[in-house]
């Protein structure tokens, strides 16, 4: 493991550019890069920022005969409504709500999704449609009976979900549920990596926070 420490404008980029296109010599090694600033994806896409020196990647990778892959978060979705209860459960999104002991997270976990699944697609559940979903399924009171049995608790997260700023929320939620899903998507490339005999590959996971997010 190499570690690589500067102030900001002290080369950082630079030099892990430079290491890259020098494993890149080897066409029996394949690259996995995650890349939150997108700076290594404009670079192999032949484009610039603010860079002071400009290596272009594109050019380079091509030259060495190298196959460059360039990933997006947005090409990243749930497949499954398992997973979608297991993101759920680990995100801060119930809390946020007051909903914090596991029990109580689990049981709002699988209620939404029993409620959500066939009214919803995988594929939209990142939408801004769907989360208004989720927003009023929390405030329907049968909903939270089975999450809370005592009155003062289904109180608390009334008093939640009507505070909190919904558009804030899903900003802030649906990154924090596709960051998860880097995580887990990694561990599948990696696999991947290990499976197929790829000359080289350049993953940029790119965690950026829009208006319109995905």
């Amino acid at each position: 493991m190499i570690f690589l420490a500067a102030k900001t404008g002290g080369g950082k980029s630079t030099v892990s550019k430079m290491m890259s296109i020098c494993y890149a010599k080897y066409p029996e090694i394949a690259q996995f890069i995650i890349d939150p600033v997108g700076e290594f994806a404009k670079n192999a896409r032949g484009n610039f920022g603010t860079e002071r020196f400009r290596l272009n990647l594109q050019e380079i990778y091509n030259n060495l005969g190298k196959e460059v892959r360039v990933y997006n978060v947005r090409d990243l979705v749930l497949d499954t409504w398992e997973l979608f209860e297991n993101v759920l459960y680990r995100v801060e999104f119930l809390r946020k709500l007051s909903i914090d002991a596991s029990q109580n997270r689990e049981k709002a976990c699988n209620v939404l999704r029993e409620e959500l699944e066939g009214k919803v697609t995988l594929t939209n559940l990142w939408t801004e449609e769907s989360f208004m979903k989720v927003m009023d399924l929390l405030h329907d009171e049968d909903i939270q009976k089975q999450i809370f049995k005592g009155k003062e608790q289904r109180e608390r997260l009334n008093h939640f979900v009507n505070k909190i700023g919904q558009q804030e929320m899903y900003m802030y939620d649906t990154f924090l549920m596709y960051m998860l899903m880097l995580v887990e998507t990694l561990l599948i490339l990696l696999i991947i990596i290990q499976e197929v005999q790829v000359k080289s590959m350049l993953v940029n996971l790119l965690p950026q926070i829009e208006i319109d997010l995905f």
